[in-house]
């Protein structure tokens, strides 16, 4: 249709134009200079018709092709420690918890005191004063995770008879949404995110070395796994990147074994230790990405009030 109405505007500029020229050249001839006009409009029409609907298409120039790069979300990567990069004093009343507790990404800085009170210092409007202070989370040790998959840390904690008790950050930080019971006393919590799904597992360690699973894809409602021979304080953390905690424990002289999840567990793959191999006496262990560097970095308290780290290295 554009081609016929182009056509035709063509055909009566043509025609218009040949009749005023002809009109200046033979005055004296009106009706031969009408029919001359005519004569060339419907030529210059057929033209352009022709022309129109028989030229070739234009070949446009096909877009560059986009080249498309497959990301990672878990590249595998071993990490490589040595000895104790900093430290820093810190007041050993309070156990720490650092967690993602707003969804950014990094990781905030937090303590929940033996008062019961939780303390919480965002990242994102950098760290020296506490943001959020919220009381009445007991004195039990503090297990907070990610329970729900929305990528915000749950206040939560495991009590002395065997209870874990969640305050859902979805609807604010305001008492304990839920309780699970009967996961066994003499033990020591352990959770993290076993199977990679992005949801937190229930996990403890207890006093004989056996390290139990109750994955949270099948519903919270018993032990799932069982895994014996895991003497020590738990330092449960996915230290070599492939989305999925490894087993880890820490021995009196500071030594860090663990077992990656990679190839199963049953047995510890690597051993770190300082140089002088020398007790310390550790009062909490906190393993977290202390760099943002993706990495999980060691990192313990002791009861002087030292806060060590040692960040990773990946080879």
């Amino acid at each position: 249709m554009f081609s016929i109405f182009l056509s035709v505007i063509f055909a009566a500029i043509a025609g218009v134009l040949v009749d005023w020229l002809l009109n200046s050249l033979l005055p004296e001839n009106p009706t031969l200079v009408h029919i001359l006009a005519g004569i060339v409009g419907i030529v210059v029409l057929f033209i352009m018709s022709v022309w129109l609907n028989y030229l070739p298409p234009s070949v446009a120039t096909p877009p560059t092709p986009t080249t498309v790069v497959a990301i990672e979300t878990c590249p595998l990567r071993i990490p490589k420690f040595g000895k104790w990069d900093a430290s820093f004093g810190v007041w050993v009343h309070s156990v720490p918890v650092p967690a993602d507790y707003d969804g950014d990404g990094s990781i905030d800085l937090s303590t929940r005191g033996n008062d019961g009170m939780w303390n919480i210092d965002f990242a994102k409007n950098d760290f020296g004063t506490w943001d959020v202070s919220q009381n009445g989370y007991g004195s039990h040790p503090p297990v907070p995770a990610d329970y729900d998959g929305d990528k915000i840390a749950d206040l939560s904690i495991f009590s002395n008879d065997g209870k874990w008790y969640i305050d859902y950050s979805e609807n604010g930080f305001n008492g304990w949404d839920k309780v699970y019971e009967d996961y066994g006393t003499s033990s020591i919590p352990a959770l993290a995110d076993y199977d990679g799904d992005g949801l937190a597992d229930f996990s403890v360690r207890n006093s004989q070395g056996e390290w139990r699973i109750d994955y949270s894809a099948n519903g919270f409602n018993g032990w799932d796994e069982e895994f014996n021979g895991y003497e020590g304080i738990p330092a449960v953390a996915d230290y070599d990147g492939d989305c999925k905690a490894d087993l880890g424990v820490v021995d009196d002289y500071g030594r860090w074994m663990i077992d990656f999840a990679k190839n199963g567990f049953g047995s510890f793959d690597i051993t770190y230790y300082e140089d002088n191999r020398m007790p310390i006496d550790i009062l909490y262990v906190v393993p977290v990405d202390y760099d943002n560097d993706g990495l999980v970095d060691l990192g313990l308290i002791n009861n002087a009030g030292e806060w060590l780290i040692d960040y990773s290295a990946s080879n």
